[in-house]
């Protein structure tokens, strides 16, 4: 965009550049911040999720749920509360899409043996989905783990990747995002651990379509107007301004934005 725009590159490999030695290297479902907020508002409603997830005590592991239809937002909220939080953890994954991987030939297995990968850094021959299961409680029991399950729409899905708290060490956090609340009732989500995305409102709009459209918290000052102009289109729907966004990074002349929008 005349310099300024870039094209919004797919979620980062390479995690986040200022991790201390001592945890272990993020995996590629870390790199999940990408283009995302670093920081969270602490009067924003994402920082309620922060609360609900970290609270005050890190000793007693517990599973989060988020849910909300579809476009409201619920992986980039999830992908930005992990950014934010994983450094507090020792194993980390982030598996995305997990209702799609899940369809696929072997698909529960296969997510399975990536959520150990992440967490173990060593690779794992399950065989099958009930061995993975034994696997999975066996080597994750005492490690303090952030798992993120994100798409999750059958119990079968949550029986093989999550079957329970006692799965993970003491201080693991779960996320589950899903559209049906009966998911979270079958993972044993506690009611008020269930956080209900919102619309965003207009500087929350226009900070994420800055960040897929240029790179940066805020829009140039000389497409500012016109990159209001796209959020107004959006209702305040994060997958719509992904959408848009991604798409006008890629658009050098403000003509073509006008006649876009």
């Amino acid at each position: 965009m005349e310099g300024t725009a870039r094209s919004a590159a797919a979620p980062s490999t390479s995690g986040q550049a200022n991790l201390p030695p001592q945890p272990p290297k993020p995996s590629r479902e870390e790199e999940v911040v990408g283009v995302l907020p670093q920081s969270i508002d602490d009067e924003g409603d994402q920082a309620a999720l922060v609360d609900l997830v970290v609270e005050k005590d890190l000793v007693v592991e517990k599973f989060v749920g988020i849910c909300g239809f579809g476009g409201i937002g619920k992986t980039i909220i999830a992908k930005v509360v992990y950014n934010h939080i994983l450094l507090n953890f020792k194993g980390r994954s982030f598996i995305s899409d997990v209702r799609e991987q899940a369809i696929q030939c072997n698909g529960l297995v296969s997510l399975q043996k990536r959520l150990l990968k992440d967490i173990t850094k060593r690779d794992t021959d399950i065989g099958d989905y009930h061995r993975g299961k034994f696997l999975m409680k066996e080597k994750l029991c005492k490690e303090k783990v952030l798992l993120v399950l994100d798409d999750v729409d059958t119990k079968g899905q949550i029986d093989a990747l999550a079957g329970g708290l006692n799965w993970f060490g003491k201080g693991s956090r779960v996320i589950i995002t899903t559209r049906d609340t009966q998911i979270l009732d079958v993972a044993k989500v506690d009611k008020d651990k269930i956080y209900y995305p919102k619309e965003l409102n207009s500087k929350e709009s226009l900070q994420l379509f800055s960040l897929y459209t240029f790179s940066m918290n805020q829009p140039p000052d000389d497409y500012r107007k016109l990159s209001k102009r796209a959020v107004s289109y959006s209702g305040g729907l994060p997958l719509a301004i992904e959408v848009l966004g991604s798409y006008l990074s890629s658009i050098s002349s403000k003509e073509v934005w006008r006649s876009t929008l």
